[in-house]
C-alpha cells in the first residue's frame, strides 16, 4: 500500500504542522503494518517546516548582526523572504555567496534556492516528528530521499528497489520524498507532478 501526504495534509493553512492529521495517518499506517500489510509512506512538508526554521534563524541572525553593523553600511542589501502566510517579507543582510558567484540571479532562482535551503532545514524536523510518532506504536520507519536521477540511472533504480523491498520485508515503513534540497523541484511537471522521462 502506498499512502501519500501532501503539504496541505501535513500542514494547516497557517503553516503549522497538523498534529491531528499527521498523527491519524501514522496511527493508521502503524495499524496496517502490524497486520502484516507493507506500507510505503510518501510525505511532503519539509519545505514548509524549513520556512519556519529559516525565518526564525534569519530573525536571530539579523538581530545580532544589527548590533555590530553601522546604519550606513553599503554592503548590506535586502533579502526577500516568503513568509508562512504566503506574503513576502524582506530583511537586510550581507551579500550571499550566490550573489557573489552570479550577481544576475533572478527572483525566481532566489526563491528556488531559498526553498532548497528550507527543504534541507525542514527535513530533519519532519523526520524527527515522524520518528517520534511511529515510535509511540513500536513501528520502525526509515527515510528515502530521491531525485529524478535516481529513476534515470539503472543502477540507482535497482538500489532503490532493493532498499525499499528490504525495508518492507523487515516490517520497516519507508518514508519517501523528493530530495528538494538538491533537486530544486526539477523533477516536476508544470502541474506539480513528479515525473520520470
Amino acid at each position: 500500500v502506498v499512502i501519500k501526504a501532501g503539504t496541505s495534509t501535513v500542514a494547516n493553512s497557517d503553516g503549522q504542522v497538523s498534529l491531528t492529521r499527521v498523527g491519524s495517518m501514522v496511527e493508521q499506517i502503524c495499524s496496517l503494518s502490524k497486520q502484516g500489510i507493507q506500507v510505503m509512506f510518501v510525505s511532503s512538508g519539509a519545505v514548509g517546516m524549513g520556512k519556519k526554521l529559516l525565518h526564525r534563524q534569519n530573525m536571530m541572525h539579523l538581530s545580532f548582526m544589527d548590533l555590530r553593523r553601522s546604519p550606513d553600511n553599503e554592503a548590506v542589501g535586502k533579502l526577500e523572504i516568503p513568509l508562512n502566510d504566503g506574503s513576502i517579507g524582506s530583511i537586510r543582510r550581507n551579500n550571499s555567496l550566490i550573489n557573489f558567484a552570479n550577481p544576475s540571479v533572478t527572483a525566481a532562482e532566489r526563491k528556488k534556492h531559498y526553498d532548497s535551503a528550507c527543504a534541507a532545514a525542514g527535513q530533519l524536523d519532519l523526520m524527527s516528528l515522524y520518528a517520534s510518532m511511529f515510535d509511540q506504536y513500536d513501528v520502525c520507519a526509515s527515510q528515502l530521499l530521491v531525485t529524478q536521477n535516481d529513476f534515470h540511472n539503472e543502477q540507482s533504480l535497482l538500489n532503490l528497489q532493493y532498499t525499499v523491498e528490504s525495508l518492507l520485508d523487515l516490517g520497516i515503513v519507508p518514508i519517501l520524498n523528493e530530495n528538494d534540497a538538491v533537486s530544486a523541484n526539477i523533477g516536476y511537471t508544470p502541474q506539480g507532478v513528479f515525473f520520470r522521462q
